[in-house]
């Protein structure tokens, strides 16, 4: 707090005027005056106290300031100029201490500290695109990381809200990690022309297609009878959303491959991949058998789209 030291002074209105300009003020209004200790801003009279009561002033003041510092690097002021000044002042200027204390409440204070707080280094994203995906498809193959850095700032809050933050130094902790991403390009054909699945048995002799789509009993994929033990391959890069044993369907396998595209293979002697797996064109994922309802070694592949069931072969290079 600046020095408030008491002076001598008359005041009209409610401001400090010369000796000179008081005099000629006085002869021309009609102002009761008394004596008074008064804080002014800048000039002007904020509120005034009647009797000497300068150590209750400062006494405020200093509690004003002190509400605003919150540690030892910390540095409270006012923003204009304060000062405790005595002298003769209109009675419409002054009331009582508590009235003035609470007057004081609307003098703004600049604080000035020392911060010092860890940040966040955001990662970046690497993006790398593959046509053994559909479009649509997108999958994390390795997460980002955050970085941390220690940072040490300078502080400025006018009436507690901040107005400024000047960093004075960084030291980085730890670097960042980038993220990468897969997307798939694909659409329903390659852009050969060549349709986007791939046959989802490894090919060997006595291998044929048995059951058709839609072959009169509203049958909804392909049934291709191959001996058991026949690797069976996924028809497109993707992520396994089921693993499992149904009643029907024995043990199968869905392939999630983005953009609304399925791809489902039932009746497998055995399994090799998890729910949440990532899997590529043409990996094994389990062998033909006749597990479920079943009458002999084959594979019951679907194509779905959008939950929608399709002809497997409209989409599916043989």
């Amino acid at each position: 707090m600046r020095d408030a030291s008491a002076t001598l002074s008359l005041t009209v209105g409610n401001k400090i005027r010369t000796t000179s300009s008081v005099a000629t003020s006085i002869l021309k209004s009609d102002v009761r005056l008394c004596g008074a200790t008064a804080v002014t801003v800048n000039g002007e009279v904020l509120c005034a106290v009647q009797n000497d009561s300068k150590a209750e002033l400062e006494d405020a003041l200093s509690k004003h300031l002190n509400a605003y510092n919150n540690g030892e690097d910390c540095s409270a002021t006012f923003i204009d100029d304060v000062k405790i000044e005595k002298g003769y002042f209109p009675r419409s200027l002054i009331s009582p201490l508590a009235s003035a204390e609470e007057k004081l409440q609307e003098i703004g204070v600049k604080t000035v500290s020392t911060v010092k707080y860890t940040e966040d280094i955001p990662f970046d994203t690497v993006t790398t695109k593959s046509s053994k995906y559909l479009k649509g498809y997108k999958k994390v193959t390795k997460a980002g990381v955050v970085g941390k850095k220690d940072i040490k700032a300078t502080l400025t809050l006018i009436n507690g809200k901040e107005a400024s933050r000047d960093v004075v130094e960084s030291v980085v902790v730890s670097e960042p990690v980038a993220q990468k991403v897969t997307v798939g390009t694909a659409t329903k054909t390659s852009s050969s022309g060549k349709k986007v699945f791939r046959w989802p048995l490894k090919k060997v002799a006595g291998q044929t297609i048995t059951s058709y789509y839609g072959d009169g009993r509203n049958h909804r994929a392909i049934d291709i009878a191959s001996p058991k033990g026949t690797p069976i391959l996924a028809a497109l890069g993707g992520t396994v959303s089921f693993s499992g044993y149904a009643r029907d369907y024995g043990y199968y396998v869905i392939i999630d491959h983005g953009n609304g595209y399925q791809t489902l293979y039932s009746h497998a002697a055995e399994l090799y991949v998890e729910k949440g797996q990532v899997v590529t064109t043409g990996e094994t994922i389990g062998t033909v058998g006749k597990t479920g309802r079943a009458t002999g070694n084959h594979l019951h592949y679907e194509v779905r789209i959008n939950g929608n069931r399709m002809d497997p072969l409209n989409y599916t290079s043989r």
